[in-house]
């Protein structure tokens, strides 16, 4: 075996001595979308290698190889199906011919269209087996243009589907897969009612982490936190186990949130240019105040301070930014006195500051 090259400190999109091209990208093999490298032939323009970003402590796991062969052996299969194929003998015969995506999607249209015709919307319904695909967005905006919404089955309810929803929540971004945590990075670690010596394997981001919590900062390892009402294997090796009684997880996130705020320990940046902190919440129905019912504009649209001005500014949902075209520094705190469309005078505050007002008795 070859011996490992190092990638750490290689500037993106590099061309080596043997005239591969190295970049940096994500496996989607399975939706950890672990950190890779992939170096293209720039005389073939063929995928060759791949390589672990070594930054993230990624392993190359058994699905790509160690040296990504088995996916990259995937790519460049003759029998992958790249384009539409329709079949032109009967079933079980394997005949079929290749055709455009104009005639495919006209095809199956026409079809589609006459079945909800004549049994309704009822007549379709989407299922997957488990998250291996990007695509779940797509069924699930196709499904209500088709008019049934509900018929798309999945195990998502009882799995990913509740971290996915808390990542989106929080930062629009599936954060736990697209960008495991790196130990390098981060100064405390907290694992919360997971035993991650179980979860995806020893190739996987959360094994990959609590290893190298230690691995990687020898001299300072980051801070340890297990948060579980038994006690795992990942207890014995936390700087603090905290064994809530069951059900009451809830209480400990809140005294959390208590202490940032009395002691003033959040992110300003990021709360107040990464999050809706800074969008303005009514005192008198609790509710985020939105364009339609302040000028007219958009439902998903939503209205914010400038601090600069002291004038409202409005978000523009569809393209992450203030319609105003001046400076923007957002309120993070405050209580305002808002004019609405239809003329009457609402007091609001900061989801920031609401969100204070909500724990401030949720005391250690």
């Amino acid at each position: 075996m070859s011996e490992k090259v190092s990638m750490l400190g290689v500037p993106n999109n590099t061309v080596d001595e043997n005239g591969i091209r190295w970049r940096r990208t994500r496996c989607f093999m399975c939706h950890m979308n672990c950190g890779v490298w992939c170096g293209v032939d720039t005389k073939t323009g063929r995928l060759v290698e791949m390589r672990p970003n070594e930054e993230e402590g990624t392993v190359l796991c058994n699905r790509l190889g160690n040296k990504g062969e088995k996916a990259i052996k995937f790519h460049y299969h003759p029998k992958r199906i790249n384009h539409c194929m329709k079949r032109v003998g009967e079933k079980g015969e394997d005949k079929w011919e290749e055709i455009s995506w104009e005639q495919a999607i006209d095809e199956i249209s026409t079809k589609l269209m006459a079945l909800k015709e004549k049994y309704g919307a009822k007549t379709l319904f989407s299922s997957e087996g488990t998250y291996r695909s990007d695509h779940l967005w797509a069924r699930t905006r196709f499904f209500n243009l088709f008019g049934n919404p509900g018929n798309v089955v999945d195990p998502g309810t009882i799995c990913w589907c509740w971290n996915y929803s808390l990542n989106m929540a929080m930062v629009g971004w599936p954060v736990e897969a697209i960008m495991p945590v790196s130990p390098s990075y981060t100064g405390t670690i907290v694992n919360w009612g997971k035993r991650w010596s179980e979860a995806y394997a020893p190739e996987g981001p959360l094994w990959r982490t609590m290893r190298g919590r230690i691995e990687v900062n020898q001299d300072n390892p980051a801070q340890y936190i297990n948060i579980d009402t038994t006690c795992i294997d990942g207890s014995a090796t936390a700087d603090i186990w905290l064994q809530p009684y069951p059900g009451t997880d809830c209480a400990i996130s809140f005294a959390w949130l208590n202490v940032i705020f009395e002691e003033k320990l959040w992110d300003d940046k990021f709360v107040r240019y990464w999050s809706n902190a800074p969008f303005l919440v009514r005192k008198d129905t609790g509710k985020l105040v939105r364009l339609d019912e302040f000028n007219g504009g958009k439902h998903e649209d939503f209205l914010a301070i400038n601090e600069i001005s002291g004038q409202p500014v409005t978000w523009c949902s569809d393209e992450n930014r203030y319609y105003e075209d001046c400076e923007v520094t957002p309120a993070l705190q405050g209580t305002f006195k808002i004019k609405m469309a239809d003329g009457s005078e609402v007091e609001c505050w900061t989801a920031f500051d609401a969100i204070e007002d909500r724990f401030k008795d949720w005391t250690p």
